[in-house]
């Protein structure tokens, strides 16, 4: 029988190498978040906040691979951290951003804040970053951000022209290089977001010949 001190050692060299492995060695990031999990089931109690956690870790490390199974495993955590928090709480909204669960997300976004409020725009933007709901929709959730921050902050907040950078890259993949070009303009008017969209808006003024 393989004792606790053994567990622990294990668990450790799993999350060790879990936390220090890049994102883009997918095998070896996954494979890792899954031992740490393997490793944290005979330490942890498996309804706690520690097994939900490293459930998420395991889904998310999966996303590059295989996006069913992150899904399905974000999905085992998701009922766990339901289980502690309330189906309807903040806590819960970032699993469901990365699952693309948008009905859900924005549901939790109107009970807890005003369809109008930056609060409720920033959920938007994040979930216009998923990587787990069509262009389409990241499209959608990105313009309804900007107008909203457009409003509260004004052209140079840093909300803004980061809705409007995402704004502009959805349009890129749409291959509309020309309607991406204002939204690219926006992204610009902020010093920090500006560094990203200079690149993607020479880019766009090459592939419609403008200057």
């Amino acid at each position: 029988k393989i004792s606790r001190s053994e567990h622990v050692k294990a668990f450790n060299e799993a999350q060790r190498c879990f936390n220090f492995t890049s994102a883009r060695e997918a095998s070896k990031k996954a494979q890792c978040a899954k031992d740490a999990l393997k490793e944290g089931r005979f330490l942890f109690l498996p309804d706690s906040l520690n097994i939900a956690a490293l459930t998420y870790n395991y889904g998310m490390a999966l996303k590059r691979r295989d996006k069913d199974k992150a899904h399905d495993v974000l999905g085992e955590s998701l009922e766990l951290y339901e289980a502690i928090y309330g189906e309807s709480s903040l806590e819960i909204i970032n699993i469901l951003i990365d699952m693309g669960e948008s009905r859900k997300v924005k549901a939790i976004a109107k009970k807890n804040f005003d369809q109008n409020s930056v609060e409720y725009a920033g959920i938007l933007l994040e979930l216009s970053l998923s990587e787990m709901i069509t262009l389409g929709e990241t499209s959608r959730y990105a313009r309804s951000a900007l107008e909203i921050y457009l409003e509260k902050e004004g052209v140079e907040s840093h909300n803004t022209a980061t809705a409007s950078y995402q704004m502009g890259k959805v349009k890129f993949a749409q291959k509309k290089y020309e309607s991406a070009i204002p939204y690219l303009i926006g992204a610009t008017k902020h010093p920090e977001v500006a560094t990203y969209a200079h690149g993607w808006l020479v880019r766009a003024y090459g592939l419609t010949d403008q200057d």
